[in-house]
């Protein structure tokens, strides 16, 4: 696996990399577009959930986004954010600990 990705590495340079996500990012675009302009939207079956099912935090996640949407949205968009940063210094952290490990054996 680890040549595979050697010699995939190889082939494709970082203009072609950048090109790639470029092309990604463009598709993805079009289908939400398309999805929120030109599908016409059919009126689906609402299903009312039961306040008796749902936990604590589900209640209180129902509460705060019907009663403050401005702050939960933003509550929501740092959160990802966070998480966002939590995991780039998770993979960082295992990065560095796995060119330590295969730099002693190597």
């Amino acid at each position: 696996m680890f040549r595979l990705v050697k010699n995939l590495e190889k082939k494709i340079n970082s203009s072609g990399l950048k090109a790639l996500l470029a092309i990604l990012l463009l598709a993805v675009g079009i289908a939400i577009a398309y999805d929120t302009f030109f599908v016409e939207h059919i009126e689906k079956e609402i299903i009312e959930v039961n306040n008796d099912d749902l936990n604590a935090l589900s209640m209180l996640v129902q509460k705060f986004s019907k009663e403050m949407p401005v702050i939960y949205s933003l509550f929501s968009i740092f959160f990802a954010i966070a998480l966002g940063v939590s995991a780039a210094f998770i993979r960082r952290f295992f990065s560095d600990l796995k060119k330590k490990h295969f730099s002693k054996s190597g």
